[in-house]
Formats: C-alpha cells, sequence, structure tokens
C-alpha cells in the first residue's frame, strides 16, 4: 500500500497510545503483523520509515528512448513496424524494449506504424484536426496529415479470413513480389511459397525478375525438406500456365514447364487470378515486405546470392518459430496439424526440376548452347554420334548440368569441345592497340581542305557568305 500522510498519522496514533494496531489494520486494510513492523521503523526511523527507498531513482528498467530514436534513425528503421523494430534492437544491439512502449513514444510525436489498426488511424486523424484547428500543427504532422487524408479516400485492400486446410502440405501458396528488397539493387522479385495449414514459410528466393529458374527454386526447397505437396495454387502467369487467346481448350493448350514438372511428381496446380484465390501468400508478401529490406541492412547483405544464404538458413527458420503454428487448440487440447506431405528422393528432383528445350546435331556431331560447342557422351563415357540433322531435347537441371535425350528416350551426357586455346595457352596472344592517329582525305577528295577552299571562291552564294565565316588556320592547308 501507499504510505501516504493519512497513513503515517495512524501509525504515529499507536505510538501516542491514541489508537490501537488492531483498530489501525482495520483503517489501513493491512494485517496486523505488518501494523507492528512499521510501528518498529517509525520508533526506529521516525518520519523516514513512511519515505520509499527508491524515491528520487531512475528505474532500473527505464530506457532511454532519445538514444533509441537516434539508433533506430541511424540504421534507416524508421519504415518498420514496431514489433520488428522491437526484435531487432534486442538481437543486434541486445536492448529489451516492447513494441507498445515504442508504438505510444511515436505516437506523441504523430508517427504511426505501416501496420497500425485502422481505428488508431482514425483517432490520430482527428488528433491532427484538433491541433490543426489550435494553430498548433506542425509541419511533419501536417504531412501525415495529409497523407492519412489520402490513404482513407483510396482505402486498401483486405484479404478476407477464410478457413485454412487440415494438413500441412495439403495447399502450397506460390507468389512472386517485386520491391526494393536490398538496398542500392534496384527493384527485385522475391519468390515465396507458404502453407496455407501452418503459415509456414518452405520457400524463398530471391532474383531480378520472376522467372520459371525461381519457381523452382522454390519447388526445390519444398521437395527436399519437407517432400512431395498435395496442391500448389499460384497466379496465371505464363510460367504455370498457357492459353491460347480465345482457344480455351485443354486439348490444344501446351503444357508449361513448371506445369509438366508438377504433373511428373503428382502435384495438383491450380491457377487464377484473383488474389483472394491464394490470400495467405499475399498477406505474406506484406509481411515481409516490412520485414526483410531491414534485416538485409542489418546483416550488410548487398547481393542477391548473400540474401539467398540468409533466408535459406537463417531466416525461414526465424520467421517459422515467431508467425508458424503447428498445433490447433480444440476443446482445451493440443490437436497437432498432420502432415500431407510424401517423400522425395533427390533422383525426382533432379530428373524433374529440369528445362527442356530442342537442339539440332550439326555436321560436328554435337549440339550449340550458348556459344558453346558440346559432344555427347554415353552412361560409359564413350562418345557417342547421332545422324546430323537429327532433334534431341536438351535438359537443363538446376546445377547448370546439361543432358541430351534422343527420340528414343535416351539419356546422354554432355561434355565441352575443348577450343584450340585451351590445347596450347601459349597461343593466346593479347591483342596491340595501336593509337589513333587522325585521317586526312587525300588532296583531290571531296572533303579535302583545297576542295573546299576551291568551292568557296567558286560558288555564289559561299561568295556571299564570305565574311560571316572565319578561314581555317594554315596547319590545315593539306
Amino acid at each position: 500500500m501507499q504510505w501516504d500522510s493519512a497513513a503515517a498519522q495512524v501509525i504515529k496514533d499507536i505510538t501516542e497510545n491514541k489508537n490501537t494496531k488492531y483498530r489501525a489494520s482495520i483503517q489501513l486494510g493491512v494485517s496486523v503483523r505488518t501494523i507492528e513492523r512499521r510501528v518498529a521503523k517509525f520508533m526506529e526511523k521516525g518520519q523516514e520509515c513512511f519515505i520509499h527507498g527508491n524515491t528520487g531513482n531512475q528505474p532500473a528498467n527505464k530506457r532511454d528512448l532519445e538514444k533509441i530514436a537516434s539508433i533506430i534513425e541511424e540504421n534507416s528503421l524508421d519504415g518498420a513496424n514496431f514489433r520488428e523494430i522491437s526484435r531487432i534492437l534486442n538481437t543486434y544491439f541486445h536492448i529489451t524494449i516492447s513494441d507498445s512502449t515504442l508504438r505510444r513514444y511515436y505516437y506523441g510525436k504523430g508517427v504511426l506504424s505501416p501496420k497500425c489498426k485502422r481505428s488508431t488511424r482514425r483517432a490520430m486523424v482527428k488528433k491532427l484536426k484538433q491541433q490543426q484547428k489550435d494553430s498548433k500543427l506542425s509541419l511533419e504532422s501536417a504531412v501525415t496529415l495529409s497523407a492519412l487524408k489520402q490513404e482513407e479516400q483510396l482505402s486498401y485492400w483486405k484479404h478476407p479470413t477464410k478457413p485454412r486446410s487440415a494438413m500441412f502440405g495439403q495447399r502450397i501458396e506460390m507468389d512472386a513480389s517485386s520491391y526494393h528488397w536490398i538496398k542500392g539493387m534496384g527493384k527485385m522479385t522475391l519468390h515465396v511459397a507458404i502453407d496455407d495449414a501452418t503459415g509456414y514459410l518452405v520457400g524463398l528466393w530471391l532474383e531480378e525478375e520472376e522467372t520459371l529458374h525461381g519457381y523452382y527454386q522454390l519447388l526445390e526447397q519444398i521437395l527436399s525438406q519437407h517432400g512431395i505437396p498435395l496442391e500448389i495454387r499460384t497466379d496465371k502467369r505464363t510460367v504455370f500456365t498457357y492459353n491460347h487467346k480465345g482457344k480455351a481448350n485443354p486439348e490444344k493448350d501446351t503444357m508449361t514447364q513448371f506445369a509438366y514438372a508438377c504433373s511428373k511428381l503428382g502435384i495438383g496446380l491450380q491457377c487464377n487470378s484473383d488474389p483472394d484465390f491464394k490470400p495467405k501468400v499475399e498477406r505474406a508478401n506484406q509481411t515481409l515486405q516490412g520485414i526483410l529490406p531491414f534485416r538485409f541492412g542489418m546483416e550488410g547483405i548487398t547481393t542477391a546470392q548473400e540474401a539467398n544464404t540468409y533466408l535459406k538458413e537463417v531466416f525461414i527458420p526465424l520467421f517459422n518459430a515467431e508467425f508458424g503454428y503447428t498445433y490447433d487448440i480444440v476443446k482445451g487440447n493440443k490437436q497437432y496439424v498432420k502432415s500431407a506431405f510424401i517423400d522425395c528422393s533427390q533422383e525426382q528432383i533432379r530428373t524433374n526440376l529440369v528445362v527442356l528445350s530442342e537442339r539440332v546435331i550439326n555436321q560436328g556431331t554435337t549440339i550449340s548452347v550458348d556459344k558453346q560447342y558440346y559432344e555427347l557422351h554415353n552412361e560409359h563415357g564413350k562418345r557417342v554420334a547421332i545422324a546430323p540433322k537429327s532433334r534431341v531435347t536438351l535438359a537443363r537441371v538446376l546445377d547448370g548440368t546439361l543432358y541430351a535425350i534422343s527420340p528414343k528416350g535416351q539419356w546422354f551426357f554432355t561434355h565441352p569441345v575443348p577450343t584450340r586455346y585451351e590445347h596450347n595457352p601459349d597461343a593466346i596472344v593479347e591483342p596491340v592497340k595501336k593509337p589513333k592517329t587522325p585521317h586526312t582525305p587525300a588532296p583531290g577528295h571531296p572533303w579535302s581542305y583545297k576542295s573546299q577552299m576551291k568551292f568557296r571562291e567558286s560558288d555564289a552564294l559561299m561568295k556571299k557568305l564570305k565574311p560571316l565565316y572565319t578561314d581555317y588556320p594554315e596547319h590545315r592547308l593539306t
């Protein structure tokens, strides 16, 4: 309890025999033993016994918010939500501070989190309008008020909540998000795969553009770490589905390479252009945009290769531990989410996640790929000669290895044909750069100096313009 002046007077009355300890315990609402201890302290220290020992001292858990705000500004964390800022401060600076404390501090300065609720935005608008009415609105607050008003007019897209899948791996949602993920690298594309039942990220891959290779990398992570899922949901990119315009006939349409790989693995591929068809990955894109750029900055990541290593080894486990859920509470009991994944071997991954293209055997019984000639070898390592103008299917595996498949279904290894310089490295001669010398036309050439002067002296128009131009220097008379 708080020992104010009234409570202190009750203790004094006991020492002066004006009150009893039993009556005092009723008046103050404490036990008799507490009254006895307080009377003993009063007899020993007097009035000082009612002053708390920490009076005038700083609380042990108090944080210097101005210093923390300067750290946030120095590390360009202003655009992150407060919960992520709290995690970053704890991870990288060993500063423990709650997101609610940061939220209150910045709310007092008129700064909102990018992920704050709509009610909080309305309250901020009301507060700033009152400051504007009282002529106390600062320039920064005026900018915030203008942005909030514009946001109210435009509104923003919300993905409605839908029932989750029953099993882990029953439905995987895939999408790509174009954003400034790495500072100074411009817009790049993050390929995302998330499980609908558990909210687990099952694959992340960063590239410059949205490509088949990026989605193959996602599928490779899923197959190697979890297994073969039951279904994948995506949008209608040409990577997943291809329809002739105005001729949506499944019998005539060409199956894309990604769809072909899914069909061979037994994965159902569902494509729809409606964002609500895959709301889980759409919300995950927004969450990742508020986390990853700041994590990359704190880790000093500057290339896509470093980012992909960090995503696979560090970030995905952190994200799943923070946002994933492996069980539900049903009638007070834990009900763990079961798995629908099927085991997948490395051989299946290697033979199915390939990019297929056609090549023609040339007169040297080789094929040309990316300005390099390749000869074909069988499984025993012997070179195979196939008739010129025959067509083979070239299969490029994820690791870059090339294989050739004959029309009869035979697989061949490819080996690059050595160039002449590989046999004799000393034959490589660095080209000698000759100094450039100005070219002077021959005397009889129409563009030579003498021809031009002769034209100027004979042409009537040039004679009239003679006062307007300056003669050439004497060293040009060649």
